[in-house]
């Protein structure tokens, strides 16, 4: 949020996640944030499933995103490496 001047609720604000410990609260934490996000503001998407996996780099973090293409059904994923530090 706040990175949108006409939208200012716009996004999950993963800024907050930085510097904090890569543990399952955090992970779970920002998991629902970004399965929220999507859920208010992407609708050309659905069946949004979230997934933060840590990897051998604690200051890192796997975000993977699934979901659906509401317009023709087509099931997608996208993997974003979150660095958190």
């Amino acid at each position: 949020p706040g990175e949108r001047v006409m939208l200012p609720d716009f996004g999950c604000g993963l800024r907050r996640f930085l510097m904090q410990p890569n543990n399952a609260a955090t992970r779970a934490e920002i998991e629902r944030v970004v399965r929220d996000a999507l859920r208010l503001w992407e609708p050309r998407v659905t069946g949004v499933e979230v997934e933060a996996a840590p990897t051998n780099d604690p200051a890192m973090l796997l975000l993977t995103l699934r979901y659906a293409h509401a317009a023709i059904g087509r099931r997608d994923m996208l993997v974003y490496p979150l660095p958190l530090r």
